[in-house]
């Protein structure tokens, strides 16, 4: 069985869970860009465990019930800040557009110098453009959390609690 399915119409995350990180969802849209109301989509993953939230290709916002369950109605916004942060950004795009470069380049360069495999720098390019994604969507997070009535305080109430919570305090 996989670990993570996602949530029917006959589950209990698919009720109430849903609509109410759609609530959040919806909580940073209509303080930031209200003409985009109703385009994101929560969608809700039975897990054992995994906290976990993502966006998607196209307009969705994925949250693992584990993640909903942990989290108190100001950490859900501010992680629904970070994801539509994502979302708005396109980073979704931006990596899929530059993890194929990269093993373009990575294979044209094989061909070239076969003795030269380039696949520790296509992880480190990787890892950086990620780190990147993330560092501009905790900005774009904390100024839709303002407009949305937070404070920067609260986006790192979140960052502290997975720092503790998820890490195991081992670093964020």
């Amino acid at each position: 069985e996989p670990a993570m399915k996602l949530c029917q119409s006959s589950d209990h995350c698919a009720g109430g869970p849903t609509r109410i990180v759609q609530h959040a969802i919806d909580t940073i849209v209509n303080a930031n860009f209200p003409e985009r109301a109703g385009v994101y989509k929560a969608v809700m993953w039975k897990d054992r465990g995994e906290l976990v939230a993502a966006t998607g290709l196209g307009v969705s916002i994925h949250v693992s019930t584990s993640l909903y369950m942990a989290l108190t109605w100001d950490q859900l916004v501010a992680v629904m800040a970070h994801e539509l942060a994502h979302q708005e950004a396109n980073h979704v795009l931006i990596g899929l557009g530059a993890s194929a470069a990269i093993w373009v380049v990575d294979k044209a360069t094989w061909f070239i110098t076969p003795w030269m495999i380039l696949s520790p720098a296509d992880e480190l390019l990787n890892a950086e453009l990620e780190r990147n994604q993330e560092i501009e969507a905790d900005l774009l997070a904390v100024k839709y959390l303002k407009k949305a009535g937070y404070t920067k305080e609260d986006y790192l109430a979140l960052l502290n609690w997975i720092k503790e919570s998820v890490s195991g305090g081992g670093g964020c």
